[in-house]
């Protein structure tokens, strides 16, 4: 039992330890499951019943209050026009808002130069436009979230398009390559494999300039004599699995 338990232990020592990572998965203790999924997204349904039940909830810090209305109503006069189907022109709206702003604000300028105690009357309206631009603002947000998650994942697919694009290219390449590795191999007559033939190097022209040269300077009865044994020599190919002959290339001289 002893040596069984050695063996044990040296068997865990010669593995590394999992990394301290993995304490961040389960309780310090070892022994307690690991923490639960987190719960299911809630419907509509949920949030209906939550805000009967007039519950208060906290969200980066700040109280939300589910029974009331994410967008408060606007306290001042609406300066802005609202179709029948509960659309607004946000674009429309913001730039002819921001048109009368601009104005209102040169007004003020202008009574508070010309009559200083006179400018609380110019800036109610300013105070007004700045109402209903923040609302506007306001009520744009969910549209502008949707559109900007629409771009984001617009996005996402055009990058997976291309990694898909390129991976169908490099797929066709390599296609292609195999189907010339094909093409290249030699079926063998008398084991029926398909082999790649080796490569072989052109050497009877090189041989021949080779011994012609040796030749003229005197030195044929030595040095030329393996490049003409190498010019008169055919080149055999044959099978590495049977030995048996595929491919006879001729000498360029007999």
């Amino acid at each position: 039992m002893a040596a069984a338990a050695n063996n044990g232990a040296a068997m865990r020592e010669a593995y590394p330890p999992p990394p301290s990572l993995f304490n961040l998965y389960r309780p310090d203790d070892g022994v307690s499951p690991l923490p639960p999924p987190p719960p299911p997204i809630p419907t509509l349904a949920d949030v209906a019943a939550l805000r009967e039940r007039k519950i208060e909830l906290k969200v980066l810090g700040n109280p939300l209050k589910l029974h009331e209305d994410l967008v408060p109503n606007l306290t001042t006069q609406a300066l802005f026009r609202q179709q029948p189907d509960g659309t607004v022109d946000f674009k429309g709206d913001l730039k002819r808002l921001s048109g009368e702003l601009l104005f209102m604000f040169l007004e003020l300028l202008k009574a508070v130069v010309e009559k200083p105690s006179g400018y609380a009357a110019q800036l109610t309206p300013v105070n007004v436009l700045l109402s209903n631009l923040v609302q506007l603002t306001n009520l744009m947000r969910p549209y502008q979230a949707r559109a900007t998650l629409e771009a984001t994942l617009a996005l996402q697919v055009g990058t997976m398009r291309d990694s898909i694009r390129r991976v169908r290219q490099q797929v066709t390449a390599a296609d292609e390559v195999l189907k010339g590795m094909a093409r290249a191999l030699v079926l063998c007559g008398n084991c029926h494999r398909r082999i790649i033939p080796e490569a072989f190097k052109e050497g009877g022209l090189c041989a021949c300039i080779t011994a012609v040269g040796l030749c003229a300077s005197g030195c044929w009865l030595c040095a030329c004599l393996p490049f003409c044994v190498n010019v008169t020599k055919d080149t055999v190919y044959r099978c590495p699995a049977c030995n048996a002959e595929i491919h006879r290339r001729r000498a360029p001289f007999e």
